[in-house]
């Protein structure tokens, strides 16, 4: 009896052919599920950063209540073509914010994530008000120069209009921007640095009627004539990129 359980026992073990085949099927499992799962935290990462914005531009909505239909104003001087919108929005999505405070201070407050909340761009010590991750479309050289100033009942196609773009600033692809400039188009999509701002060549759009969409990269005139109509159909009010469109 003895010897016939030594043997059942003994034929139990597996040879180092068949521990070979077995490491091998693993090997080829893997191969097949990383990059399923690779695309998953990407994808999982997009969703993130389309959320943060969806949530701005419902702030932005509640600052338009307040501010008699304005969704965002500049409240400071203009720096580097850029506009300190956040200002003003920031305490409609929680933050600390108020919009006397030095735009350079912004990450002093308690200002909510949401703000810096893209994961593919990197979070650079000197936070402020002006290199957040989402850019409101303008055009920095023409008048009208963005929807900055602007208000909800100059906006004809919601539909069809981005108000938010999560962007790069245009020096540097590490750093978002408050002004989305279709002036350095293929800056601020990231394509002369050799990225873009999600993998795949993905973007991701709010729309003025609230939709927020995960759309492909497309060329600047594309962009214009797809998801930039209502900015150049703004009636001119003589706003300028250097102008403050809030006086108290």
């Amino acid at each position: 009896m003895q010897g016939i359980e030594t043997h059942i026992f003994s034929s139990k073990k597996f040879t180092l052919l068949e521990l070979l085949i077995v490491i091998a099927i693993i090997a080829i499992l893997l191969s097949l599920l990383l990059p399923s799962l690779s695309q998953a935290r990407e994808k999982a990462k997009q969703v993130y950063c389309l959320s943060n914005g969806r949530s701005i531009s419902g702030g932005m909505m509640l600052h338009s209540k307040d501010f008699d239909g304005v969704f965002a104003h500049n409240f400071k001087s203009n720096r580097w073509n850029s506009e300190d919108w956040a200002l003003g929005v920031d305490k409609y999505i929680g933050g600390g914010m108020d919009i006397s405070m030095n735009p350079f201070h912004f990450q002093k407050s308690k200002m909510p994530e949401v703000w810096y909340g893209c994961p593919t761009t990197d979070k650079p010590d000197n936070l402020t008000a002006y290199n957040i991750d989402y850019g409101i479309p303008g055009q920095a050289t023409v008048s009208p120069y963005s929807y900055i100033g602007y208000k909800m009942h100059d906006i004809s196609f919601s539909s069809q209009s981005v108000m938010l773009v999560d962007c790069f600033y245009y020096k540097n692809p590490n750093r978002g921007r408050s002004t989305f400039r279709l002036n350095k188009y293929m800056d601020t999509t990231g394509v002369t640095h050799g990225v873009t701002k999600h993998p795949r060549n993905k973007q991701n759009y709010i729309f003025f009627d609230g939709a927020a969409q995960i759309k492909p990269w497309v060329n600047q005139s594309e962009f214009i004539s797809e998801y930039a109509r209502d900015l150049f159909l703004l009636p001119n009010r003589g706003i300028s990129r250097n102008d403050i469109t809030y006086t108290e």
